[in-house]
């Protein structure tokens, strides 16, 4: 959604960094991962998301996620 803003326009995000990573649960091949994504805070060419992943609607893992806008 961030890229889709007129003033990002033509740039691409790249993952910079994750913090506060925690595993809660195992998740096996065959499981179906569903991740929600909240923004979080957006500067001038940096900005952060807080990520959940979830499978059958139980929490498994969660980060904060940082990335950099570049043109």
């Amino acid at each position: 959604l961030m890229l889709a803003c007129e003033e990002h326009k033509g740039k691409l995000a790249y993952f910079m960094a994750a913090n506060s990573i925690k595993f809660r649960k195992t998740v096996v091949p065959g499981d179906q991962i569903v991740i929600e994504v909240v923004a979080g805070k957006v500067r001038s060419r940096t900005g952060s998301v807080h990520a959940k992943a979830f499978v059958d609607d139980k929490l498994v893992s969660e980060a904060e996620l940082m990335f950099v806008l570049v043109e």
